[in-house]
């Protein structure tokens, strides 16, 4: 039987895990890269083969096109990983790297850990990409977060540990998927139980709130990572502000894995030292070049 001429030859990799479609005769498998060696499987389609798309749809899968190059690449970087010695894995050079710019010891294992397991549990691409097993600015930026909010960092590497990733309930042990909204109010009750706030009305709460407020303003899942910044706060007599700016990093589910800003702007945050509840809290959007208010 005459072989078929791809006249543009592609793999399909699935979105949110380090595997590609493969054919078997009639059946489709999801498989690791590893099989780009096995010369029995079916690994390279037409671009923009409908019938692949079609049954990763099927099977709950998402994904795009990538060359046999990149593939290749994938499959020498995950060859690398595989190939270091105990010690000289990228969560291991992470953690010098964050002690040496005065992470303290505690956060700098946590950290490590969270990238480890973010590796070794194969979470979906977003946290990979969120605990620094992904782009090198992501690396760097988990730095930067535990010198400036260690509080923060401290709470959300832990609740990633211990729902593995988004997708055991840290209670129930039930199953679920990391895009389930369901994780935001189950974080809230994690967080409150296990990292409480020594004071109500100070800038822990008021920055917690400030978190808060924008996972219910713009609907976010907990894939969604919300970025702090330049922050002040002004106490008078009757009341503290908090003010810091803000920035949403998303990827579209669908498709290439792709971070981008999707919102950012001002937060403002107001509380009344004589209650718990915040009095006033505003978001201001800022509004990039070519785009309109909804």
């Amino acid at each position: 039987m005459a072989t078929t001429i791809l006249q543009n030859p592609a793999h399909f990799k699935l979105r949110g895990t380090d595997a590609i479609l493969v054919r078997h005769g009639r059946m489709f498998l999801a498989v690791g890269y590893s099989v780009l060696d096995n010369p029995e499987a079916e690994t390279l389609f037409e671009r923009g083969d409908e019938q692949v798309e079609a049954h990763a749809a099927d099977h709950g899968y998402g994904g795009h096109w990538i060359t046999p190059d990149e593939a290749r690449e994938l499959r020498a970087s995950e060859d690398r990983l595989l190939a270091c010695q105990p010690g000289g894995y990228p969560w291991d050079d992470w953690q010098r790297e964050a002690l040496a710019a005065g992470v303290p010891t505690e956060l700098a294992q946590l950290g490590r850990a969270v990238m480890r397991e973010a590796y070794q549990h194969a979470w979906c691409e977003e946290l990979r990409d969120e605990c620094g097993m992904g782009r090198e600015e992501a690396a760097k930026g988990m730095i930067f977060e535990t010198l400036e909010q260690p509080e923060w960092a401290r709470s959300r590497w832990s609740w990633l540990l211990a729902t593995d990733g988004l997708r055991v309930d840290p209670w129930t042990r039930a199953e679920g998927s990391p895009l389930d909204l369901e994780w935001t109010p189950l974080r809230h009750q994690w967080e409150d139980e296990n990292f409480p706030l020594e004071d109500a009305t100070g800038e822990a709460a008021l920055r917690r709130d400030a978190y808060r407020f924008l996972e219910e303003f713009y609907e976010l899942d907990q894939l969604a990572v919300i970025s702090l910044t330049d922050e002040a706060f002004n106490r008078s007599q009757d009341r503290t502000t908090y003010f810091a700016d803000f920035a949403i990093i998303w990827s579209p589910p669908e498709g290439k894995f792709h971070p981008r800003i999707k919102h950012s702007g001002v937060i403002r945050n107001r509380r009344d030292p004589a209650v718990t509840s915040s009095l006033d809290t505003v978001v201001f959007k800022r509004v990039e070049e070519g785009e309109q208010f909804e």
